[in-house]
């Protein structure tokens, strides 16, 4: 899944080795508003819709990464609807 989002943002090679290091420089900060979870969640969407389509496993992801965000799993399953 991670390869594919790299093809689909166009990031380099090496740039994907960087963030994937374990002591990488590109913390994970959790929002704590709604406001920031729903930007985050709306960011997810931007990269899975890059190529204009979202097939089952980035839709599995979407309802994962919302649940993860807070929201319900009755919310998350209609995200991709």
């Amino acid at each position: 899944m991670l390869d594919r989002f790299a093809r689909k943002l166009d990031i380099s090679d090496d740039e994907y080795k960087e963030v994937m290091r374990a002591e990488n420089k590109y913390a994970i900060n959790p929002p704590s508003t709604s406001e920031e979870r729903l930007e985050r969640l709306f960011d997810l969407f931007r990269i899975v819709f890059a190529d204009h389509e979202i097939d089952d496993e980035e839709k599995l992801l979407v309802r994962k990464y919302a649940i993860g965000l807070g929201y319900s799993v009755e919310k998350s399953r209609r995200s991709y609807q």
